[in-house]
């Protein structure tokens, strides 16, 4: 009863904090200070999971991934610290669990009890306040009318232009009457404290969940040899060991199948070391795109392929199976010609790089082909130990999370405008991007680079999500100051809640510089 009463209260503490530091704020200050009082709050509630290596593992993670919100400020990092943190609240309240990915669905099952979590949350509160049981009857009788009633109210808000603007008049009025004696009551901000609401629940509020307990606790990293027994021609009592024909059969067509793809992927690896590994600057920006974008998709995606082959091939008895050596070399060359296609991707987009520039896409291709090498990698060790693929997944799950919690350290917005104007002359450089597509994190990097005082200077411009076709020209000065302006008039929104350093280095720069076309 005292954790009942306990959870209660963090959850209608949680909702006034989450109101005071995020409402019409940004992410900064707040989600570290956030993120900390509820791992606090959590680690409180269930301190068995004080000894769950993965809880403490996430738990890490989810706060150094704060700290890096704080200082760099980039949507990367907000990705992974929710990821981080959906991970935590599922280790902390399952601490038994070991998979990363059963964090997301514990939560999800959460999600669908949540209901009935509410209504028990209910029917303590009069065993504790006086007065409460007339007012707890009749929230559970109106919470199925309401929400027919609010499901009813938008298709008719939808369907009927004019009751869409009378009513939405009169909660204007209801909420500008408000705001006389509290905080505006706006239905933005009532939606905003549900969803508060939904999520401080999930994460508070525990449920078990047994099945997936169980389903855990049968997970093994060791595969083990399946007996099935032989069956009995009536006629004559002979044992037809059909289990061991199949498995014979399934081994000849594994050799045969990944032998032959050895012998294709060499000639395509010879072909990339001839014409791949060496100089691309004799090539057009068209053709090193089609080389780059087409080519690495459809490469990337045959190495996946090629996993997924020997996942198939040794998932069971075939480890077992009398004599497999030269299956097991045909994997091993079969991992390694893969890995050095994985590095013949690289290749590709090394030369693309040096060419053009850093973008998102290009360091994104790094990052995979670093986690597809180490998927590899421990490909060779499946085979090798006779593990389980519950085994390889479970191990690249955890490195995968490790390796994207350490790649929040970098400010990548900063980091490649700084690559792109250091390496390339200006005429190279696709400033375009720098300036419209690249977030306002790099601001001071092109203030320093002088981008205010050229009002003289037109480049070309090619949305991202638009067809090749579709270029325009813009000034470089002039962008630059609307992203500027664009900047300081949005930080004007935002309190002391919302600080962040690099904001913080941003405005102490752009106070200092302005658009200064008369020098040039």
């Amino acid at each position: 009863m005292k954790k009942e009463i306990l959870s209660n209260s963090f959850v209608l503490v949680g909702i006034v904090a989450y109101n005071f530091l995020f409402w019409g704020e940004k992410l900064g200050l707040n989600i570290l200070i956030f993120s900390v009082a509820l791992l606090a709050c959590l680690f409180t509630l269930y301190p068995e999971a004080r000894q769950s290596r993965m809880a403490q593992i996430t738990a890490i993670g989810t706060v150094l991934s704060a700290i890096m919100i704080f200082y760099n400020n980039s949507g990367y990092a907000k990705a992974i610290h929710f990821i981080s943190l959906i991970a935590t609240v599922g280790f902390v309240q399952q601490h038994i669990l070991r998979f990363f990915w059963y964090g997301f669905i514990v939560l999800f099952l959460n999600f669908v009890k949540l209901p009935k979590r509410w209504l028990k949350a209910l029917e303590i509160l009069p065993k504790h306040f006086t007065g409460l049981a007339k007012v707890k009857r009749f929230i559970k009788l109106a919470i199925f009318p309401a929400v027919v009633l609010f499901a009813f109210y938008w298709i008719y808000a939808f369907a009927n232009p004019a009751f869409a603007k009378i009513s939405f008049n009169f909660f204007d009025k209801i909420s500008h009457f408000l705001t006389q004696f509290t905080f505006s009551f706006s239905i933005e901000r009532i939606a905003f404290l549900i969803v508060g609401l939904i999520l401080l629940s999930l994460a508070i509020y525990k449920n078990d969940w047994e099945n997936l307990i169980s389903l855990e606790l049968q997970k093994r990293f060791k595969l083990s040899r399946k007996v099935i027994k032989s069956r009995q021609k009536k006629s004559t009592g002979q044992k037809l060991n059909f289990n061991f024909i199949r498995l014979k059969n399934e081994y000849r067509t594994a050799l045969l199948l990944v032998w032959s793809l050895n012998g294709l992927l060499f000639l395509v690896n010879l072909t990339d070391i001839r014409f791949v590994w060496r100089d691309f600057s004799d090539k057009t920006a068209f053709e090193m795109r089609q080389i780059v974008h087409e080519g690495t998709y459809l490469l990337i995606f045959a190495i996946l392929l090629a996993m997924a082959i020997i996942l198939f091939y040794f998932r069971k008895n075939l480890n077992f199976y009398p004599k497999n050596q030269f299956l097991k070399m045909a994997a091993y060359v079969w991992i390694i010609q893969n890995l050095i296609l994985a590095f013949s991707v690289g290749v590709r987009n090394y030369h693309y790089i040096a060419q053009f520039g850093l973008a998102y896409k290009r360091i994104g291709v790094f990052i995979f082909l670093l986690l597809t090498a180490i998927g590899l990698a421990t490909m060779f060790l499946k085979v090798r130990d006779k593990q389980t693929t519950y085994a390889l997944i479970f191990k690249n799950s955890w490195i995968a999370y490790s390796i994207l919690v350490t790649l929040t350290f970098v400010n990548w917005d900063v980091f490649i405008t700084k690559y792109n104007l250091n390496n390339f002359e200006f005429e190279n450089t696709d400033v375009g991007f720098l300036l419209k597509d690249i977030s306002d994190k790099n601001l001071w990097v092109l203030a320093d680079a002088n981008f205010d005082k050229m009002a003289d200077k037109e480049v070309y411009y090619k949305p991202s999500n638009l067809s090749s076709w579709k270029v325009t020209y813009i000034n470089v000065a002039v962008e630059f100051e609307a992203k500027k302006q664009r900047f300081l008039e949005e930080q004007k929104q935002y309190s002391w809640a919302s600080w962040n350093y690099a904001d913080f280095i941003n405005g102490r720069r752009m106070t200092t510089t302005s658009l200064r076309s008369d020098e040039n």
